[in-house]
């Protein structure tokens, strides 16, 4: 099943970037809004989601990359909750 993710960052002096957006699995939308904070110094990008839906259960996520390339940052997006862990490779894009 494909997860999207939608999320706007805004990013501060100190290179540190926050944000919220939505997900959606199978093209339905997951409810409610998840967190976003981290850090961007070109070209790492670190990422952490906090309240994230995933397969109906609330988790936390972490991603790091490297923004080398105009077709986004592809990486491993690791998923934690109580008693669950998941990796999902992902390709993070700007929207056109």
């Amino acid at each position: 099943m494909t997860l999207v993710l939608r999320f706007q960052l805004q990013q501060a002096v100190d290179n540190t970037v926050a944000g919220s957006g939505t997900s959606a699995e199978g093209g339905v939308t997951n409810p409610g809004w998840y967190t976003v904070s981290g850090s961007y110094q070109r070209p790492r990008l670190a990422l952490d989601f906090r309240g994230l839906t995933y397969q109906g259960r609330t988790v936390d996520g972490t991603f790091q990359g490297d923004y080398n390339s105009v077709a986004g940052i592809s990486g491993t997006f690791h998923l934690t909750a109580t008693g669950h862990s998941r990796d999902i490779e992902i390709l993070l894009q700007e929207p056109s």
